[in-house]
């Protein structure tokens, strides 16, 4: 009974929180975090995924952790069609500079969406509650490391699901 006990409260002691910004843009980079996740969550850590609504087209499918859900802002809502033609057109641009511009409008959509959910009401005063001892986001979107300097999380995790890039390990 007493090693009963004992394996009970090594779990306890043993389990870390982690915070997971999944910005909800591409359904593969969704359930890339999401697995990752339910990996931590399997191993017995508290897991909460932060998911932003960067695409409404894309839904957040389930996962083991807690999620916390920030919705869509106004001005992605309202480029929506110029972005669905961007993201279905960006691979077939012509020509890299073509490709550029158009990349430009996308992020300039996904600022406008961090902005809403580092704004979104008393989201950063829950999150701080939380007291996450680790943090991890890809660095397709940015949003998140900056969220985790904002909460004070000092551990950082860079996921990549494409090539790394020049300047990644600057992220963490």
């Amino acid at each position: 009974m007493k090693l009963l006990v004992l394996a009970l409260c090594l779990q306890c002691v043993l389990s870390l929180k982690f915070l997971a910004f999944n910005p909800l843009f591409g359904s593969s980079h969704v359930n890339f975090i999401n697995k990752l996740a339910d990996v931590l969550v399997d191993a017995g850590h508290d897991v909460v995924v932060l998911a932003s609504q960067v695409d409404d087209a894309i839904k957040l499918k389930s996962t083991k952790a807690r999620v916390v859900h920030v919705p869509q802002c106004s001005a992605a809502v309202a480029d929506k069609e110029l972005l669905d033609d961007i993201v279905t057109n960006l691979w077939r641009a012509s020509d890299p500079f073509s490709m550029i511009i158009q990349f430009h409008y996308m992020m300039t959509s996904w600022i406008d969406q961090c902005n809403a959910t580092i704004h979104h009401p008393e989201l950063l005063e829950k999150l701080r509650a939380e007291k996450f001892d680790a943090a991890f986001s890809e660095t397709l979107d940015p949003c998140g490391f900056g969220l985790f300097e904002l909460l004070g999380i000092e551990n950082r995790a860079v996921t990549q699901t494409m090539a790394i890039v020049d300047g990644t390990h600057y992220f963490t």
